[in-house]
């Protein structure tokens, strides 16, 4: 998504358990209205070749209530700012997780 130069909006942080903190989901919004939803599992590094496992794409009036229906479904628990491709760690550490 990034290498085709969409703007990550906002980082969120999934709560389901992983085998270490070396590993997480996370949930990343993208585009200029969030409209962009990509569910990514990463470790030991969220980069460009994390696999993205689901792909959303919403739009009109019940928009707002449908990304945080995909957020909630997820356990997107724990909002950050998009801390660039990094150690899938530091994004725990972000979210004062561990």
């Amino acid at each position: 998504m990034i290498t085709a130069d969409y703007r990550v909006n906002r980082v969120i942080l999934s709560s389901y358990a992983t085998a270490s903190y070396d590993y997480a989901l996370f949930v990343i919004t993208f585009g200029e209205k969030e409209e962009i939803i990509a569910v990514i599992s990463a470790g030991p590094f969220l980069d460009a070749s994390s696999t993205i496992s689901d792909i959303y794409v919403i739009g009109g009036d019940s928009e707002p209530e449908t990304r945080q229906s995909i957020i909630d479904k997820w356990h997107g628990d724990y909002e950050m700012r998009w801390r660039g491709f990094a150690p899938v760690r530091s994004f725990w550490d972000a979210a004062g997780v561990r």
